[in-house]
């Protein structure tokens, strides 16, 4: 039989590792260009948006940085996009782990 102290112990570092794991990465833009910034926070809200979150929703999505914009916007864009899509797939794999089926 396991002690009740040990299932506590267990229960806090599982709830911890759950909630590290959910934590969005920071929507404050990197440092760098401004037109950097504005691409890291619009690719990492398209992202969010393809990995299927309901709080970044977009009019329609958006797979690639738009290829008209210069340089700065678009490198911004890709790094936002491939950061925050991981994070939402990790969260929700995690969020199955934990409350999914058995």
């Amino acid at each position: 039989m396991i002690s009740r102290p040990m299932t506590t112990a267990a229960l806090f570092g599982l709830a911890a590792t759950a909630l590290a794991a959910c934590a969005p990465p920071s929507l404050v833009a990197p440092a760098g260009p401004r037109s950097y910034q504005l691409g890291y926070v619009d690719g990492c809200n398209a992202g969010y948006n393809v990995s299927g979150s309901p709080l970044f929703a977009l009019d329609r999505l958006e797979t690639a940085a738009p290829p008209s914009l210069e340089e700065p916007y678009r490198s911004g864009w890709q790094r936002g996009y491939v950061t925050c899509r991981r994070s939402f797939d990790r969260q929700q794999k995690v969020l199955y782990t934990i409350f999914g089926p058995s």
